[in-house]
């Protein structure tokens, strides 16, 4: 394929080229040895996430602080030359029921999982849905502990 390019610019927005003849070719390569571009397209592959703190100890429903715990993610492309990077994820429960253990908020494209003094239940497992691209939902495991009894000491 061959035409013209009207500009192309780089990451920094810098204009190296402009008006000129270009010249595309396939990943095999060509005789033509200067000036080739190649467009490759990202497909991601898959995508992983996870919670800072996979267990968290909720004392806040009887008196102690909330414990938020980020949710991060990666997604990994199958063009070797494109870096696994960080991405925006959207969290939720896959299981409404399981609010009585975890709270779950987004915020700026990231994601948190909080227990507050309204949840005082514990649960070996909370799966949380982060959701990458609107096609990747990924499970996000955590337990929540709870004390079963809990001592009050004074000494006069």
């Amino acid at each position: 394929i061959s035409g013209t390019a009207q500009g192309l610019v780089n990451t920094g927005s810098f204009k190296f080229l402009e008006n000129s003849a270009i010249q595309v070719n396939d990943y095999r390569g060509s005789t033509f040895g200067q000036g080739n571009l190649i467009v490759k397209q990202d497909v991601v592959v898959t995508a992983f996430a996870w919670a800072t703190q996979s267990e968290i100890f909720n004392t806040a429903f009887v008196g102690g602080p909330d414990i938020t715990t980020p949710i991060s993610a990666v997604a990994v492309y199958a063009n070797p030359d494109t870096a696994n990077a960080p991405i925006n994820i959207v969290c939720s429960m896959y299981d409404d029921a399981d609010k009585d253990y975890v709270e779950v908020y987004n915020q700026g494209g990231n994601c948190y999982a909080r227990v507050t003094a309204s949840q005082s239940k514990g649960s070996s497992l909370v799966n949380i849905k982060a959701t990458f691209l609107g096609a990747y939902n990924i499970p996000v495991p955590i337990k929540v502990w709870v004390p079963e009894e809990l001592y009050v000491y004074s000494s006069a």
